[in-house]
């Protein structure tokens, strides 16, 4: 369901906005999903919406969700550990989008350039 999720978005842009109900919540409650391809998804997800200005909306919620997702992430530098790093990757640049396009959106709390520079 993300990936077709990541298809409308991708594919249609604002004419996906009126499936986003269908499918946001479960691209927000995938960003800390215990299974990194979900993560991965869930993050690509963000990244693709985040330009468009109804998303305005979530920016907060994505702010502070990548954010505990960024700052928390341990991966290591091993082959295993590559799906979790392109699932971290993919949290990153939907952070980066998120500040350049929602800047005005982002909570007070969460130092968006900051946890990307750590990341970086």
């Amino acid at each position: 369901g993300l990936y077709l999720g990541c298809d409308l978005v991708n594919h249609l842009k604002e004419q996906s906005e009126p499936v986003w109900p269908h499918f946001m919540p479960e691209v927000f409650r995938a960003l800390g999903d215990a299974d990194p391809d979900a993560r991965t998804a869930a993050a690509y997800a963000v990244n693709l919406a985040a330009p468009l200005p109804r998303f305005a909306e979530a920016a907060p919620e994505s702010f502070t969700r990548l954010a505990m997702v960024i700052s928390a992430a341990k991966v290591g530098r091993g082959r295993r550990d590559e799906k979790a790093r392109i699932a971290l990757d993919n949290a990153v640049a939907a952070m980066v989008t998120l500040a350049i396009d929602k800047s005005a959106q982002c909570p007070p709390e969460v130092n968006a350039w900051g946890i990307i520079l750590s990341k970086l």
